[in-house]
């Protein structure tokens, strides 16, 4: 694919419209179930999908619906890293037991990790747009469009797959996803 389409930068960006797209397999690799949908969203019940195409860089909205408050077992990610090197470079949001957390990890597996509130009240069971803005020395992670985490010491640079994924047996949604200013590795 080229780099220009009627004098326009496809680089600027693209939104993955899960009611558009479905559960589009040219786009999504399925790890672990079948990736299914529902009422137009893309729905993870202990499913586990990541993108074909890789990212480096840029700003990334997840418009996602978890169902409840984390709980053991739940191990919900969403965001960027490779199923075989998810500790290289990674950057996501995670729920596992009791937490929520924003991820961030270096070329060469340094963690560095901030504890977030999960707010029950306006969280459970509604959408809520989760950003994550990438750059080579900064990562800041937004609920909405506050800013919940700011990682400046733990950012990899290698290209990342979108990663989706609940392993608990209850329906995480995924209305659309926004990637604006990456590089698209395809």
């Amino acid at each position: 694919m080229g780099e220009q389409s009627e004098g326009r930068d496809l680089r600027e960006g693209y939104v993955f419209d899960s009611e558009v797209k479905g559960a589009d397999t040219t786009y999504w690799s399925v790890i672990t179930g079948t990736l299914a949908t529902s009422g137009g969203k893309l729905r993870f019940n202990a499913d586990r999908a990541v993108s074909f195409i890789q990212h480096i860089f840029g700003k990334y909205t997840f418009a996602v619906n978890v169902p409840t408050r984390p709980a053991a077992n739940d191990n919900r990610v969403w965001g960027l890293r490779n199923p075989q090197a998810a500790t290289i470079g990674a950057v996501y949001f995670h729920t596992d037991s009791q937490n929520f957390n924003a991820i961030s990890y270096d070329n060469f597996g340094n963690v560095e990790t901030t504890v977030l509130t999960f707010d029950s009240d306006n969280h459970d069971g509604n959408e809520i747009r989760y950003g994550i803005s990438w750059e080579r020395d900064l990562i800041q992670f937004l609920i909405g469009d506050t800013v919940v985490a700011t990682h400046a010491t733990r950012i990899g640079t290698v290209p990342l797959s979108i990663e989706i994924r609940n392993a608990a047996a209850d329906n995480m949604d995924v209305g659309y996803l926004e990637i604006r200013h990456a590089k698209n590795i395809i």
